[in-house]
C-alpha cells in the first residue's frame, strides 16, 4: 500500500532513504563523553527516587496476568504479559562498557524473571541487543522465540541461539503457545535510526519498531529512533492502538541527536499521531547518553504534556523502573 514505508537496501547496507548519507560517531560520541561529563553526573539524587523496591517487583510477576500489563525494566527493555504469554523487548540487564554503565539497576533482575514466551528486538546496538543476555534467556528458556530485524539473525547463530526469526518491515510472525486462547502477533515495522556493532558493519543490518497484537490489545514498541513520518504510516495500517512504548531522550544535543534519537517533545507529538490510547516514556534515566541531565527527558515530556496533552483523552503513563501497568 502507497502509505508504507520501505526500507532502502543497496550495496549490502540498509538506509532510511535513497540519499541518506551516514558519519562515523566516533569522534562525537568522544567530545559528548567529554562535554557533558558534569551535566549527565547532575540529578542522580533525584532520578534514584524513580525505581521501584526490586523485590516488590519481582513477587508480583511471577503470577500469570489475567489482563495485558507492562513492567518497565528500564532502558527499552519491557516485560510485555499478555493472558498467557510474556514477552521481552531489547532485554538488557548489565552496564554496557566500563564508560557506559547503568546508573539505575534493572526493575527485576533476569534470574527473577517468569517464564519467557519471547523476545522482541528493535535493533543491533549493544544497549537494545546484548549478547549475554540473549543467551542467558535462550538457556534458561529453552522454548523461547527471538524475533529479530534482518540481517541480525547471524549474530544469534554465532552465539548458539537457534531459535530466531528475522523479518523486514511490515513482514509478521504468530507466536501460539500450546494451552493459549490465542496467539500473539508480532509485525516488524519502521523506524528512523541506524544499526552497527562492529567497525566495519554500519546498517548491514534494519532496524525497526514492533506491534504487539493479542486479541483486542495492541502494545506498540517504537525501539530506538528518530521523529519521521513513519509514526503515521504505523497510523494509517493500526488503529485502536491501546499503548505505546516511546523512547524519550536523549535530547542534547538536539542537532546532532535529530538524525537517530526523538526527544520529549517529539516523542508526545508522535504519541498523538499514533493515535493510542496511552504512552509508557523509556529510554531514559538508565545510562548516561548524550549531554542531557540524566532527568531532563522526564522534565521535557512532563512540561510538554501540560502544554499539549492535558486537555486530550489520552493518557501519559510515567512508569518507574520496575513500575507495572495494566492495560484495561
Amino acid at each position: 500500500m502507497p502509505h508504507k514505508i520501505m526500507p532502502h537496501f543497496r550495496d549490502g547496507r540498509f538506509s532510511n532513504h535513497p540519499d541518506e548519507k551516514r558519519e562515523s560517531i566516533f569522534l562525537r560520541s568522544l567530545f559528548m563523553y567529554c562535554a557533558g561529563w558534569r551535566v549527565r553526573n547532575s540529578g542522580l539524587l533525584e532520578l534514584a527516587q524513580w525505581h521501584e523496591p526490586v523485590k516488590e517487583v519481582a513477587e508480583s510477576l511471577q503470577a500469570a496476568r489475567a489482563q495485558p500489563s507492562v513492567t518497565w525494566i528500564g532502558h527499552a527493555s519491557f516485560l510485555v504479559q499478555l493472558p498467557g504469554y510474556n514477552i521481552l523487548t531489547d532485554p538488557v540487564f548489565k552496564d554496557l562498557t566500563l564508560l557506559f554503565q547503568r546508573i539505575q539497576q534493572p526493575g527485576i533482575s533476569r534470574e527473577d524473571l517468569p517464564r519467557i514466551d519471547a523476545v522482541i528486538i528493535s535493533h543491533n546496538h549493544r544497549d537494545h541487543m546484548e549478547q549475554e543476555t540473549l543467551q542467558y534467556l535462550a538457556k534458561k528458556f529453552p522454548e523461547c522465540q527471538f524475533f529479530v530485524p534482518k540481517g541480525d539473525l547471524v549474530w544469534l547463530r554465532k552465539w548458539g541461539i537457534d531459535r530466531g526469526v528475522e523479518l523486514s518491515w511490515w513482514e509478521e510472525s504468530m507466536l501460539q503457545r500450546p494451552g493459549a486462547e490465542a496467539g500473539v502477533r508480532l509485525v516488524f515495522l519502521p523506524a528512523y535510526h541506524w544499526s552497527q556493532r562492529g567497525v566495519f558493519d554500519m546498517n548491514r543490518s534494519l532496524w525497526g519498531s514492533w506491534m504487539i497484537e493479542h486479541g483486542a490489545t495492541r502494545i506498540y514498541f517504537a525501539g530506538d529512533t528518530a521523529y519521521s513520518g513513519h509514526f503515521q504510516s504505523v497510523a494509517k495500517e493500526f488503529s485502536d492502538i491501546t499503548c505505546t512504548l516511546m523512547p524519550i531522550g536523549p535530547c542534547e544535543p538536539n542537532h546532532w541527536m535529530k538524525k537517530s534519537h526523538i526527544n520529549a517533545e517529539e516523542a508526545g507529538r508522535a504519541f498523538l499521531e499514533l493515535g493510542a490510547q496511552s504512552m509508557i516514556p523509556m529510554h531514559w534515566g538508565t545510562y548516561k547518553f548524550g549531554m542531557d541531565n540524566p532527568m531532563l527527558p522526564m522534565q521535557r515530556l512532563q512540561a510538554w504534556w501540560e502544554r499539549e496533552g492535558t486537555n486530550s483523552d489520552r493518557t501519559l503513563i510515567p512508569l518507574k523502573i520496575g513500575g507495572s501497568k495494566i492495560l484495561i
